[in-house]
């Protein structure tokens, strides 16, 4: 709300819109203080003022605020408004701090301390909305607000756009994204040099240009990223959040709203971003207002985190994926063994001519060397899981495991030269959403093989050599059209926005689609053709 004019427009917006792509049923706010009116304000500070706003920010961008002061007989400075207001069921008082000088928090009473609104303990940086709930006073009618916003203290805090109302109209709906390469619900960091950094590592499961630090450098290993979104989880509700780690911190811990609601832990696995997630099933119903992550989990490693939403699904994964592995998609891979890498191909021939492919390694402790793979699939009845391998140095075979040996996939005995094919059923794992595989793919030895086109399906698509031909390499154009660098027949593309939802659809014919993006921002692109399935992260500039 810069002047009077835009802010009454932008607030009449965000209801209309609201109504009318949701359907919620707002309920007006009565405002006590804001950019272009007051009930009247008394200053117990000498200089307390109306004053310059010292911060323009998504959470309060107008031109002047009310400034408490600091020089007062004694600490407990107020500032007093004036309102009429009779408060009904679910109504709360908001009201927006900027609070430079870190004073503890404030206290609010009504009617000369007739009624007793609460205390409020400050967190974050940059403007921060803060609300009491009115249930004690329902029914009675206040006509002062006694705000002593730097509750005992004589810390001078910036206050702004108070209201009474039954929701922030910082968010008229609950926004499911917390933070991510355009949207912050707001972001605290425990630790001196943590902050918002270049993205280090551009990859499949990130691309975005920032993300969050956690920081190396804080009194005690416990180092917090804090954020402040609004959401009620509903019955299968997910935290989602992804990690960049490579400095090996052991994993991660989530608590919401002050420690009232402990998320879980999380424990890191694999290399590059990978996506975790949290249950929210113990709550169901409370409202969400502070995500505490402790993303080093009691150690002084700093990680990278980005992409932090609430939803049933990932939204990495629109769609399940049949290809776990192959020239131009991977799930994640991970190698045990510390010379197991990602390599040219040896050997070239009809089974598999990718130009590169994953090799198991030799090095390792012990002989049972892993590969690890990320994929999120469900297998239905007729269901196998594919992958080649060539075999130089006469290794037996390969051994198969899902979700950390919670389903036993099959061994495999090696034959013939050159690259080969190689399945298992998954009768067994029907209905079951396998979303990491474990392929020993030399069984008990330390002799090295070469690995590559992993998938799930019914049949092997070597026949048809869809595999190799899989190249809908795509991107977005400056004016917002998706573009592949190859020409298409049939090809159906999809595209979700970071909360799963649908933004557009076309067939594509050519090289480009009709269609165009709106909105520049992050998205997923699911591209389904004639030589398979894939999906990939892309950013509209």
């Amino acid at each position: 709300m810069k002047t009077k004019i835009t802010f009454k427009k932008f607030l009449t917006s965000v209801v209309m819109v609201f109504l009318l792509l949701f359907g919620f049923n707002v309920k007006a706010q009565t405002y006590v203080y804001n950019e272009s009116g007051n009930s009247g304000m008394f200053f117990e500070s000498p200089n307390g003022a109306e004053v310059s706003n010292p911060l323009s920010d998504a959470v309060n961008s107008s031109a002047n605020c009310a400034f408490s002061g600091t020089d007062n007989p004694f600490p407990w400075m107020e500032i007093q408004y004036f309102p009429t207001y009779a408060p009904v069921a679910g109504d709360k008082l908001f009201f927006s701090v900027y609070n430079p000088n870190a004073s503890p928090g404030a206290q609010v009473q009504f009617n000369n301390g007739a009624y007793f609104g609460g205390n409020i303990t400050y967190s974050g940086s940059g403007w921060q909305e803060y609300s009491v709930t009115l249930d004690d006073e329902i029914g009675n009618s206040l006509t002062k607000i006694t705000l002593y916003p730097t509750e005992g203290t004589s810390i001078g805090v910036y206050v702004d756009n108070i209201y009474f109302g039954q929701n922030s109209v910082l968010a008229p709906a609950e926004n499911p994204i917390v933070y991510d390469e355009t949207i912050s619900s707001g972001m605290f960091f425990e630790s001196p040099n943590g902050a918002e950094v270049s993205n280090p590592l551009s990859d499949a499961v990130n691309s975005s240009a920032n993300c969050a630090f956690s920081g190396t450098d804080n009194p005690f290993p416990w180092m917090e990223i804090q954020y402040f979104p609004t959401y009620t989880p509903v019955a299968g509700d997910k935290l989602f959040f992804s990690v960049y780690n490579p400095n090996a911190s052991p994993g991660a811990q989530v608590q919401f709203n002050d420690g009232a609601y402990f998320g879980g832990n999380i424990t890191y696995s694999g290399s590059g971003w990978q996506e975790y997630s949290v249950t929210l099933d113990d709550e169901i119903g409370n409202s969400l207002t502070k995500i505490t992550l402790y993303p080093t989990e009691g150690t002084s490693i700093g990680v990278y985190v980005d992409n932090i939403y609430f939803g049933q699904n990932s939204v990495l994964a629109p769609a399940e994926n049949p290809i776990v592995y192959d020239e131009t998609i991977s799930s994640g891979m991970f190698f045990e063994s510390p010379n197991g890498a990602e390599v040219s191909n040896p050997l070239s021939d009809a089974v598999n001519s990718s130009a590169n492919c994953a090799f198991s390694g030799t090095d390792n402790p012990f002989p049972w060397m892993e590969i690890q793979y990320f994929p999120t699939y469900t297998p239905v009845a007729g269901d196998k899981l594919f992958f080649s391998v060539y075999n130089p140095n006469a290794s037996p075979g390969a051994q198969v495991q899902f979700n950390d040996g919670a389903y036993f996939g099959g061994n495999i005995t090696y034959s013939g030269s050159g690259w080969q094919e190689y399945s298992i059923t998954l009768d067994d794992e029907i209905g079951n959403t396998l979303t990491k595989i474990t392929l020993y793919p030399t069984e008990g030895t330390s002799i090295g093989v070469y690995v590559d086109n992993i998938y799930f399906g019914q049949s092997s698509t070597l026949s048809t050599n869809s595999v190799a031909q899989i190249n809908n390499r795509v991107y977005i154009s400056n004016e917002g059209h998706i573009k592949f660098i190859k020409e298409q027949t049939n090809t159906l593309l999809s595209v979700y926005d970071l909360t799963g939802r649908l933004i557009l659809e076309e067939k594509i014919n050519g090289k480009k689609g009709e269609k165009v993006l709106n909105h520049k921002g992050i998205y997923l692109l699911r591209i389904k053709s004639e030589y398979g399935l894939s999906t990939q992260k892309s950013v509209y500039y």
